[in-house]
């Protein structure tokens, strides 16, 4: 159970009454010339330095690139668009988030839409993190890609070929594409990456878990830095119809703590960012990646523990891991979905895990601009977690027009200047999923 724990925190090099992290170079035991052998890749004692994050890139339904999606955000402008095309014109929902025009011509590879959005998003966090060729190749680099589900417009173009007897030879490959794991082996064959590779699966947590999991490589001294990717294209009419029967899709607007709210506007994008040992990061430091957690509640399939309690205490576990006070995080990054069950709960652990802190406590929802990302959802939120921190500032929840007394936490309709030096991110997920990130700025 130690050495458990120990994997999920850097608190013992952290001290909890430093919220903003600068990282000497005498932080870690690799740096000093007493430092005892090394273990693994030149590393000694993984276990005990800080990790950093170093670079950060989103494709998103406000376009290719943090800054554009941070302004909309920041503006509270919601992204979703009609959906047109007859393949659309009998559903009951006909509005999503979509990757603008002008961005499809830059996406890599045809017929592997995932891949092709996790490539872009990686391409901004590599080239923030300062990484070349030779980072990428070194066998010391891991890469954590993940998605919730696969391609389904890969393994949909695989049924349509099927059913219309035109399955070739090379189709094969086709298939292999709409796979979990296909998306990350086609980006790393891209990148020419062939250190440790893991695809996360979560369903709505896998973005975050993918960060986790990350984490855990360097941590084992399995990788020295890696290269974190999360990407989702589940805008196809066959998922659109699934969610809307389950009636998690909003007919309007995703309104998270809104009293009238419905569900969520479903999306597609990706996120990335590089993962990286402080003292031997090749980027400036942007934020440390104090403690994660993954758990699970077993309620349902589709629904987490409607007290709350299993959230929260999650939290306070996770704040425990990080060496943190309830009153030592400045913001907390929702999971937000806008549907009645979830915001109720989810309002219920915050005011459980955070006691007295809680109506003071800065809350964001970054689904009511960017839509539901689903796999990607976690990494996206937790990149906008880091330009809320660094930009000092509260963005507005979009939408929010009736707050929900049940809901009684601090949300603002119009964004506002903050200090916001530490951050909780949660994600929740279809089978109990649950992930936890504890993040703080770097100066």
């Amino acid at each position: 159970m130690k050495l458990f724990a120990s994997f999920g925190s850097a608190s013992t090099l952290v001290p909890a009454a430093s919220s903003v992290k600068r990282f000497p170079q005498e932080a870690c035991p690799a740096s000093r010339s007493d430092a005892p052998k090394p273990i693994a890749f030149g590393l000694t004692d993984p276990l005990n330095c800080p990790l950093v994050i170093t670079g950060c890139g989103v494709v998103s339904p406000a376009g290719a690139g943090v800054e554009v999606l941070w302004q909309a955000v920041r503006a509270g402008r919601p992204l979703d668009s009609p959906l047109c095309g007859p393949a659309f014109a009998r559903l009951p929902i006909r509005h999503a988030g979509v990757i603008p025009p002008d961005v499809e011509p830059r996406l890599p590879f045809a017929g592997a839409r995932v891949a092709s959005l996790m490539a872009l998003a990686a391409e901004e966090a590599i080239a923030q993190a300062g990484w070349d060729r030779s980072t990428l190749s070194d066998v010391a680099t891991a890469l954590s890609a993940a998605t919730s589900k696969g391609d389904p417009g890969a393994i949909l173009a695989v049924r349509r070929n099927w059913l219309a007897r035109r399955l070739m030879d090379g189709q094969a490959d086709a298939f292999l594409r709409s796979w979990p794991d296909g998306p990350g082996s086609l980006l790393a064959r891209h990148l020419a990456m062939s250190g440790p590779r893991g695809c996360s699966v979560a369903a709505c947590a896998t973005g975050t878990h993918a960060l986790v999991r990350a984490a855990g490589l360097i941590r084992d001294g399995d990788a020295r830095r890696a290269l974190v990717v999360a990407g989702d294209a589940s805008v196809v009419p066959l998922l659109i119809g699934a969610f809307a029967r389950m009636g998690v899709l909003s007919p309007d607007r995703c309104r998270p703590f809104d009293r009238d709210r419905r569900g969520f506007v479903l999306s597609e994008g990706a996120a990335a960012v590089t993962l990286e040992r402080a003292d031997e990061a090749v980027g400036r430091p942007l934020a440390a990646l104090d403690a994660w957690l993954i758990g699970a509640d077993p309620s349902g399939l589709t629904a987490q523990d409607a007290t709350g309690r299993t959230l929260a205490r999650s939290i306070r576990l996770l704040l425990d891991r990080a060496g943190l006070t309830p009153f030592g995080v400045a913001l907390y990054s929702a999971h937000g979905t806008a549907t009645p069950s979830n915001d109720r709960l989810e309002a219920a652990a915050v005011r459980t895990a955070f006691g007295g802190h809680a109506g003071s406590l800065r809350v964001m929802a970054a689904k009511s601009v960017l839509g539901h990302l689903l796999g990607a959802a976690g990494l996206a939120e937790a990149v906008l977690a880091i330009q809320a921190m660094r930009r000092g500032f509260h963005p507005p929840i979009a939408n929010l027009e009736n707050p929900d007394p049940e809901c009684d936490l601090r949300i603002v309709r119009a964004g506002e200047p903050a200090d916001l030096p530490t951050a909780i991110c949660a994600s929740l997920g279809f089978g109990g999923q649950l992930g936890l990130l504890a993040l703080s700025r770097c100066d």
